[in-house]
């Protein structure tokens, strides 16, 4: 339907998820056609170039959410819209600058300590990560950590000085 439009970058965004992890078989040849479909979209020189240009984007975004970080802290208003910004960019590639966003948002939570928000964050990371095959690797045991926490055991922790 995309495709009838002429939005195929948008097709080829909605293919590219939705093919994530599935192989073609017998029982299921739509699999098959979606992936020569995906395969034929990302041929396509106007496609490839918006992808290119997204993917510049997503990582100006994160560039930029990743200097204010370091340089106005992780709680501050600039470096939470950045890494909102870079987030809303960068949602469909699982990159490293992907995970760096996610891992500086729920620094930001923490230091800001908006603990609701880190325990819904740092779910959402333990089963993103679960799916993509991290399990196990320091970032996804330090969210596995936080999201046990109850925001009230953190809340009557002492006050840092």
């Amino acid at each position: 339907m995309l495709q009838s439009k002429g939005e195929a970058v948008e097709a080829h965004a909605v293919l590219n998820d939705a093919l994530q992890g599935f192989s073609p078989t017998p029982l299921f040849p739509a699999i098959a056609e979606a992936q020569t479909l995906l395969t034929a979209l990302a041929a396509d020189e106007a496609v490839a170039a918006e992808l290119r240009r997204r993917e510049v984007r997503s990582r100006l975004h994160t560039g930029y959410a990743l200097a204010t970080m370091m340089s106005k802290g992780f709680s501050s208003e600039e470096t939470q819209a950045a890494l909102s910004r870079a987030g809303a960019h960068g949602k469909a590639a699982k990159t490293p600058e992907y995970w760096t966003v996610r891992y500086g948002r729920l620094v930001g939570d923490l230091m800001a300590a908006k603990l609701d928000a880190l325990s819904e964050g740092a779910l959402a990371w333990i089963a993103e990560a679960e799916t993509a095959g991290c399990r196990g690797t320091p970032p996804s045991r330090a969210a596995s950590l936080a999201s046990r926490k109850s925001s009230a055991a953190i809340s009557q922790a002492p006050p840092c000085s």
